[in-house]
């Protein structure tokens, strides 16, 4: 910071310090441009935006899943009532909040799925090109309440995602290129899982109940959710399986 100084004595900088084993470090640099949209703030905000959808439309959520740190959140808050399709099972729709202080530098609501048979279930999401909102730390207050306000095109984004879960109920076993495309996936992502989790993958997949082709999309990605607990991984298995849902939805 003294280096800092004196190169730049005229330039204004936000510093962001965390409490480590009793000494104070340095996280971070800013600049004053920078709006610390913390995780506490971004907490009160999901809540502010699922209140409002659920005054409007009367559907409410419950917190599923996540994970608090000092420097990023990610939770997901499901749908109570769930959409049943047959053939399919139920269809409960999420929505992932996350903040990344750091790295990201901004904080994104997007959309996901639960589809639940009775004895399998699995969670998908898109892979993320357009958030259903996403508020950088460079928004100021007025701009945020307008990216909040975005909650209400859910619904929109549930009537895309219906029109690609319904076809599965046409599909009953997966094809081998289905198969083999969803591991390699998983297996050629570069630095999205561990060397351990890619090892489980190949593992499951040399499996004689799934070389044999015995086991529904469903019952295959109830299983594939078994090869890790870390959530950033499992964050990155639900946008795969989203992907291959697509992929063979198209191809029919």
């Amino acid at each position: 910071i003294q280096q800092l100084f004196e190169r730049f004595p005229d330039a204004k900088r936000q510093y962001r310090f965390l409490k480590y084993e009793d000494k104070w470090v340095l996280r971070g640099v800013t600049s004053p441009m920078y709006k610390n949209y913390d995780n506490h703030l971004v907490l009160y905000l999901s809540l502010l935006a699922l209140h409002n959808y659920s005054r409007k439309t009367k559907k409410t959520f419950f917190v599923s899943d996540g994970r608090l740190s000092d420097s990023d959140i990610s939770i997901f808050f499901e749908e109570e009532t769930p959409i049943y399709i047959e053939g399919v099972g139920n269809i409960y729709f999420r929505i992932f909040v996350s903040n990344g202080e750091i790295r990201q530098k901004r904080f994104t609501f997007e959309v996901a799925y639960r589809i639940d048979n009775g004895d399998s279930s699995f969670v998908a999401m898109p892979e993320l090109n357009d958030p259903l909102i996403k508020v950088t730390h460079r928004l100021t207050v007025d701009s945020v309440k307008e990216k909040i306000n975005n909650i209400f095109d859910l619904d929109q984004h549930k009537t895309d995602m219906l029109d690609y879960i319904k076809s599965l109920k046409n599909i009953d076993k997966l094809s081998q290129d289905a198969i083999h495309y969803l591991f390699n996936k998983i297996v050629r992502s570069q630095q999205k899982f561990s060397e351990d989790t890619k090892l489980k993958a190949k593992e499951l997949k040399n499996d004689g109940v799934i070389v044999n082709n015995t086991l529904t999309l469903i019952e295959l990605l109830n299983r594939v959710n078994e090869i890790t607990t870390d959530i950033n991984e499992k964050i990155h298995l639900q946008r795969i399986y989203d992907d291959v849902i697509r992929t063979i939805t198209r191809g029919r």
